[in-house]
């Protein structure tokens, strides 16, 4: 039997460790993302975090 075929979807990141993943199954996108226009536009207009600290290591 094939894998199913992959589910459209997309990743809201909020943070280093915050974040929701919406899977949109057959739905067309704009279906999937219209009813969450408002929660969107709240994480966009939320202030930014900090940058996290450079990993130990890494180039500055």
């Amino acid at each position: 039997m094939p894998p199913p075929p992959p589910r459209a979807g997309f990743d809201i990141r909020m943070g280093k460790d915050m974040g929701m993943r919406v899977d949109c199954g057959d739905q067309p996108m704009a279906e999937c993302v219209e009813p969450l226009r408002p929660y969107i536009d709240r994480v966009l207009e939320m202030e930014p975090a900090a940058p996290p600290p450079p990993r130990r290591g890494a180039p500055r």
